[in-house]
């Protein structure tokens, strides 16, 4: 029984402040104006005759914004893509010296 109320209540405090986060990021959104923003971009969109590609809307609305990460993140996938390359080779090379050991011992 004990375990029971522990568990009950550890869910209910987990509950809480899963609540509570998510009532504090609603009031951030507020706060920084990106509730009204929003909205106004809605409207505008209701208000057009015709309504385009979403991610146009949204580009056009708000502009192109890029996390200077992916940046970063591009880089090092360029990297990664050359570095599997050059292992690639280099296992063929080990390759290549393995047999000629192998070839010399026989």
């Amino acid at each position: 029984f004990q375990f029971e109320f522990l568990l009950f209540t550890m869910q209910a405090a987990a509950e809480a402040k899963k609540q509570r986060k998510l009532r504090e990021f609603r009031q951030y959104l507020v706060d920084k104006g990106m509730v009204d923003s929003v909205v106004r971009l809605f409207v505008g969109i209701l208000e057009m005759e015709h309504r385009p590609d979403a991610t146009k809307i949204w580009t056009d609305y708000y502009g192109e914004i890029r996390d200077p990460l992916w940046n970063e993140i591009e880089y090092l996938q360029t990297n990664i893509d050359k570095l599997r390359a050059e292992n690639s080779e280099l296992e063929g090379r080990q390759q290549e010296l393995v047999e000629q050991l192998y070839a010399k011992n026989l």
